[in-house]
């Protein structure tokens, strides 16, 4: 979200209203993740909790997978980054890096096994949030190395 409060989703730039409608829309769909993981989500049933029309659920999210593929990704935005020893080997400061990732999927097992579902789906707005987890990812990845890292090795 910007400063102005307008959000901005893969399927282009929303009003406060409407990025507070796909906030709902995502935070509900996360439960019900963890509730009843892949087969347990649907875009009507998650609607539904949040209050919103199945129609306008569609106009955010294109698929089941891609909500599930925004779920993950606002849940990987909020893992905080860690401070790597730059003396550690890379091999150690990597996984130092993505440590906290892991650690919020083991702790959503539920969640994982629906992410990783829906990130294999071919449909193009999965693929433009698949790009986004990807870049964070790397990232963090290139943090860790540092900035003089081999950008082959990252």
């Amino acid at each position: 979200m910007s400063s102005s409060g307008v959000g901005t989703a893969a399927r282009g730039s929303l009003t406060e209203r409407q990025a507070e409608t796909v906030a709902r829309l995502v935070e509900t769909a996360h439960g019900v993740l963890v509730a009843g993981g892949y087969d347990g989500l649907t875009v009507r049933t998650v609607a539904s909790a949040a209050g919103v029309a199945p129609a306008t659920a569609y106009t955010y999210f294109a698929s089941k997978d891609h909500l599930i593929a925004e779920v993950f990704w606002r849940r990987l935005r909020e893992v905080p980054g860690v401070d790597v020893d730059q003396a550690d080997p890379p091999a150690t400061r990597v996984a130092a890096a993505l440590s906290p990732v892991a650690a919020m999927l083991v702790d959503e097992s539920s969640v994982a096994g629906a992410v990783t579902t829906a990130m294999l789906a071919s449909d193009p707005e999965v693929r433009r949030v698949r790009d986004r987890i990807g870049a964070a990812l790397q990232q963090r990845v290139t943090d860790a190395l540092g900035a003089d890292a081999d950008p082959a090795v990252v």
